[in-house]
């Protein structure tokens, strides 16, 4: 993940790159406009990741929130450490490599910390594109309760109550 950020980032913040902002104005529409749950599930139906992991994973791959936050980190490094590395003899990668990624250690850690309370929060999309047993993380109790809620006619109704085990 922190590999598709760094290498989408690293080359919208510089200057002489063409299309920089064209990046980024993207990067905004496809965060304030979602295609919505429906046409997301049809679309993992049909590429066949309803009821694997990829249909929780790939749409997690790239957060525009995320992408944003980096490329503002990296707007901030100063342009001299760059180009005395250049000057040093270090290539585009060893630059990168060796002075950008552990300078930004503390972007990627932050980065991490909100993947990991994102997945951990993310329970609905586990209930929608998981439903076999052996890939779904969640337990199903059934409750027999007096009032069933989907009729409210006093019937004895059967609620499926489920759980997150992860």
């Amino acid at each position: 993940m922190y590999g598709v950020f760094t290498y989408i980032c690293v080359p919208s913040v510089q200057k002489h790159f063409r299309g920089r902002n064209l990046i980024l104005n993207l990067v905004i529409v496809t965060m304030l406009f979602g295609g919505g749950m429906i046409p997301s599930y049809l679309v993992y139906c049909a590429y066949g990741l309803y009821d694997s992991y990829w249909a929780l994973i790939l749409p997690a791959l790239i957060s525009p929130f995320n992408m944003i936050i980096i490329k503002n980190f990296f707007q901030d490094l100063p342009q001299e450490l760059e180009d005395a590395a250049y000057i040093d003899g270090c290539s585009d990668i060893g630059t990168f490599v060796k002075i950008v990624l552990p300078l930004s250690k503390p972007v990627i850690a932050s980065i991490s910390l909100f993947y990991g309370v994102g997945f951990w929060n993310d329970y609905f999309s586990s209930m929608i594109y998981l439903k076999s047993a052996e890939v779904s993380n969640t337990d199903s109790v059934e409750i027999y309760h007096p009032f069933d809620f989907t009729d409210f006619r006093g019937c004895y109704g059967l609620l499926r109550y489920e759980r997150s085990t992860a």
